[in-house]
């Protein structure tokens, strides 16, 4: 997973009605977007580089890991944040919003997700 660059004759240096992205000195367009390149050549957008958490060098996507909580059968809602880690730089924290009020624990959802991401 990486930032997505462009660069040629038809990119501008800002995009209209957006503030992100920026034109580098080297002439390349930092869209701010961060994406996976297949080996068949397709370009697969992720998430926004600001929704990236980093731990411990790892680049975590916000959105991957909130679709792994939603895939959940309690869980109704899911959002996924980074807080700050004197160690690992930041680590994941996650605001969930069950279907039924009890139907599980967060220790539960742990050892769920755990297995379900790996």
């Amino acid at each position: 997973m990486g930032e997505i660059v462009l660069r040629g004759g038809c990119v501008h240096a800002q995009l209209p009605g957006r503030r992100q992205g920026h034109q580098g000195d080297n002439g390349w367009f930092y869209t701010g977007d961060v994406g996976v390149m297949h080996p068949d050549g397709y370009m697969e957008i992720c998430d926004r580089s600001k929704d990236v958490i980093i731990n411990g060098g790892e680049n975590i996507s916000s959105v991957e890991v909130e679709s792994v909580l939603y895939s959940h059968p309690a869980v109704n809602e899911a959002a996924m944040v980074a807080r700050p880690d004197d160690f690992w730089g930041e680590t994941l924290c996650a605001f969930m919003s069950l279907k039924e009020e009890g139907s599980t624990t967060a220790d539960v959802i742990t050892i769920w997700f755990n297995i379900e991401r790996n």
